[in-house]
């Protein structure tokens, strides 16, 4: 297949980044890509300018500096394909998944650091499953499939934003939801330590998922 540059025109102002030696195959990657990254910073952003409280304040600029470090990147505007994000969303691609997911990023900062996603959704004859991926060498492996007793996510995630302190998450989680035969991203939701809330009903997954 034949390589070739493309420039992609990026939001309202008409951003342009040159996005050379792109493979037709990966637009839908680079895309959904950039609509991530955007849609969880923004909830950042949301989060802070609701927030009265200076310390909590504080925590959310600390992710909004952190967070696309973690990501390695530059800017929202910018591709990297070794991305621990990038990578996971090639790996999605090329799996067999239903249209409505919901994609939990809940990495174990303990001794030793985990780096997992769990993609949550409805099988066949509707009951609530887990694929858990973890990533290990630069890559993301599929390590088992759990049946949910409970799962309570939907639409609006912000909805599961508990006052800090009173969630049951001890490390940060992630959870965006993506819908579509061409996926898109329609929200993704940034919850800080202590603020997701168990109405979610993923805490036993959180805790002994892997």
């Amino acid at each position: 297949m034949t390589k070739y540059a493309l420039l992609l025109l990026i939001g309202s102002k008409c951003n342009i980044s040159l996005l050379p030696q792109v493979q037709p195959g990966e637009l839908s990657v680079i895309r959904l890509f950039f609509e991530w990254n955007k849609a969880t910073l923004k909830s950042l952003a949301s989060q802070k300018v609701a927030s009265a409280d200076s310390t909590l304040i504080a925590s959310l600029d600390n992710r909004s500096w952190g967070i696309p470090l973690y990501w390695d990147i530059a800017s929202p505007d910018s591709v990297n394909k070794k991305s621990v994000r990038y990578r996971f969303l090639d790996k999605l691609s090329s799996e067999d998944l239903p249209k409505d997911i919901y994609v939990v990023e809940a990495n174990s900062n303990g001794a030793k650091r985990v780096i997992r996603s769990f993609v949550i959704y409805k099988n066949k004859v509707g009951h609530y499953q887990a694929r858990l991926y973890m990533y290990f060498g630069k890559q993301w492996e599929m390590r088992k499939i759990t049946e949910l007793d409970t799962c309570f996510l939907s639409p609006k995630l912000n909805n599961f934003i508990a006052k800090r302190g009173l969630g049951f998450n001890s490390d940060d989680i992630i959870i965006s939801h993506i819908t579509g035969g061409v996926r898109k991203v329609q929200e993704s939701e940034y919850y800080l330590g202590g603020t997701l809330a168990m109405d979610s009903g993923i805490k036993e997954l959180i805790d002994h998922g892997y």
